[in-house]
């Protein structure tokens, strides 16, 4: 009886690691979706702030 128990907890675990390694798999490519989709948007907001600047400068001079 208690080999059999310690044979399905085994069991149990083996799955809960499956399930927590794709778990943070799937968490570290959200994060990086995350991490790339603000680095996009901050250059976009930088190409549209430094982009009038520049036309100003021009302009100026």
């Amino acid at each position: 009886m208690d080999h059999n128990l310690s044979i399905s907890v085994i069991k149990l675990r083996k799955q809960q690691k499956k399930k927590m390694i794709l778990r943070s798999i799937g968490l570290i490519f959200i994060f990086l979706a995350i991490i790339i989709g603000i680095v996009f948007v901050a250059l976009c907001l930088f190409g549209l702030i430094n982009v009038p600047i520049q036309i100003h400068k021009i302009g100026g001079l």
